[in-house]
């Protein structure tokens, strides 16, 4: 059992690494083509498409890189209250129980816009713009970003319960 396992935590981290990676280069990319959009502007060869493709692609690697970025602890986190809180198995406890209600979240948003990209597939409706296509493709992301948030959540208060046990 350990080793199916194992391999399903692999392919889930190289998904997880991966979307990340493709995050980045969406960040170089778009630096390239917004700066040549800018220069570009008032030449015979403006790049009209240059600014849809740049909202495009701050949705994509948002949403390809929250996991990874749950992950390594990069999310902002506001610890006020739980600076006051000197006993670390408490700490500890409430930071596990602030995972599961962020997991609780996220899995809502999962279900919710899974059920909208699915609704936009079974409707037929076009994100209409300099460029046409399915709605549902830009949709997609969303559902994803939240899968890799829920288990990052989980995994998260899972590690604090478990430290919060050992102290």
């Amino acid at each position: 059992m350990r080793q199916p396992i194992s391999v399903l935590v692999r392919i889930y981290n190289f998904f997880r690494d991966g979307l990340a990676v493709i995050s980045g280069f969406l960040i170089v990319a778009m630096v390239l083509y917004v700066s040549a959009s800018v220069f570009l502007r008032h030449t015979p060869y403006p790049m009209g498409w240059g600014l849809e493709v740049a909202e495009y692609s701050l949705i994509i690697l948002t949403f390809f890189s929250a996991g990874w970025l749950l992950k390594n602890r990069g999310h902002t986190r506001i610890d006020v209250i739980i600076d006051l809180i000197k006993k670390p198995r408490i700490r500890s406890i409430i930071d596990g129980i602030l995972y599961v209600i962020t997991a609780a979240i996220t899995l809502f948003l999962m279900i919710f816009s899974a059920i909208v990209t699915w609704e936009n597939y079974r409707s037929g409706t076009l994100q209409v713009k300099v460029y046409t296509f399915p709605k549902w493709m830009l949709c997609a992301i969303i559902p994803i970003g939240f899968f890799f948030l829920v288990i990052e959540s989980v995994k998260m208060a899972y590690n604090y319960f478990k430290e919060a046990n050992r102290k």
